[in-house]
């Protein structure tokens, strides 16, 4: 876990927010080794951290990518990675996994948008765990677990059902889904709690070479 600081002189000048960021994700600078991928790297606050802090080769995807950033991030959906079988040694998201189920959801009829917010999430999910690298990890935070809303309740029960679903399929998968914390609204006064899902592709011992 990212450890905690006084003062930004004993954080070696780590800006709030990205503290905070690694703290949700259950990440420490030393964690960020060999090929790492950054999704939904969004202004690129954190990939031009880590880039600058560690030694790992990292890249960066946004289903957005404006003019600017265009030399930094490579313009791509976590539902259709443009990368091989086995590519990265650690994943990562903040804040991003969740909007793929931005307008996914239907309230006209709720069993479509239900179905499409469970293959979204089963899509992202399986290309995350289809480029990590055996003995690689994906690290996605914070998902909201709330059930205020029809769509909400849509939300947790298809990342339920796909958690479930991907352990069954793959012999060589472990995930888990971790408590972070509670957070109330200061505007509308809702209350949502917020997990931490990690990854983990267990080695293929046998197809290990000596």
């Amino acid at each position: 876990m990212l450890e905690e600081y006084k003062n930004l002189n004993e954080r070696n000048h780590t800006p709030q927010d990205i503290q905070n960021a690694l703290k949700n994700l259950g990440l420490d600078l030393k964690d960020f080794k060999g090929k790492v991928l950054d999704i939904g790297a969004g202004d690129v606050e954190i990939l031009d951290y880590l880039n600058k802090n560690t030694e790992a080769d990292i890249v960066g995807i946004d289903i957005h990518v404006p003019e600017e950033l265009k030399d930094k991030l490579i313009n791509a959906d976590v539902r259709e990675l443009p990368f091989p079988d086995n590519t990265f040694d650690v994943s990562f998201s903040h804040a991003s996994i969740p909007n793929v189920f931005i307008g996914e959801y239907s309230f006209e009829n709720p069993k479509v948008g239900e179905g499409n917010i469970y293959n979204s999430t089963k899509k992202a999910l399986s290309e995350i765990f289809r480029t990590l690298k055996f003995g690689g990890t994906a690290y996605l935070a914070p998902i909201s677990m709330s059930e205020l809303y029809d769509s909400e309740k849509a939300q947790k029960n298809s990342l339920e059902k796909v958690i479930n679903e991907l352990r069954l399929e793959n012999k060589d998968i472990q995930i888990d889904l971790n408590f972070i914390e509670t957070k109330t609204d200061e505007y509308n006064n809702e209350t949502r709690d917020y997990y931490r899902l990690v990854i983990y592709k267990i080695p293929d011992v046998k197809n290990q070479k000596p």
